[in-house]
């Protein structure tokens, strides 16, 4: 997956690919990548191109709590997503390396600066690590 997400480093939240990712979130958000924060759609699109099953409502960066299987972040592998808490909700992305345990991780995805991109991200504002399990979604609902 993460080689996958890692394609598309670079796309702009204008572009066309974009509002392309949103609806098929959801036909009902607002498909102008600047004005809706695109991370879950994005990392349901990479998870569905690569055969996988995002969560329900994985537009929602949140959902992804319920994806997979929790990883403690000493464990997880590349690939294996990350839910931060951001101001105003959560964010979404994949990790891009095994952490170190210093400060910052590494990760991929979208709505990074406005783009598909690779940043540092603060380990304090993780609020979850998921790995990929053929089923998809533990169960549950949205916390």
């Amino acid at each position: 997956m993460l080689d996958h997400a890692r394609r598309h480093i670079g796309v702009k939240d204008a572009d066309a690919i974009v509002s392309r990712w949103i609806r098929a979130a959801a036909d009902w958000l607002n498909e102008d990548g600047s004005e809706t924060a695109w991370c879950g759609c994005f990392a349901g699109h990479v998870v569905k191109a690569e055969g996988g099953c995002p969560p329900p409502e994985f537009f929602r960066a949140r959902a992804w709590l319920l994806w997979g299987e929790p990883v403690a972040l000493r464990d997880a592998p590349p690939g294996a997503v990350v839910v931060f808490r951001r101001k105003g909700g959560f964010h979404v992305s994949f990790l891009d390396e095994r952490h170190d345990g210093g400060p910052w991780v590494r990760v991929t995805g979208g709505n990074q600066g406005d783009s598909v991109s690779a940043m540092r991200y603060l380990v304090r504002d993780i609020v979850g690590v998921r790995k990929y399990l053929v089923k998809g979604i533990v169960g549950g609902r949205v916390p």
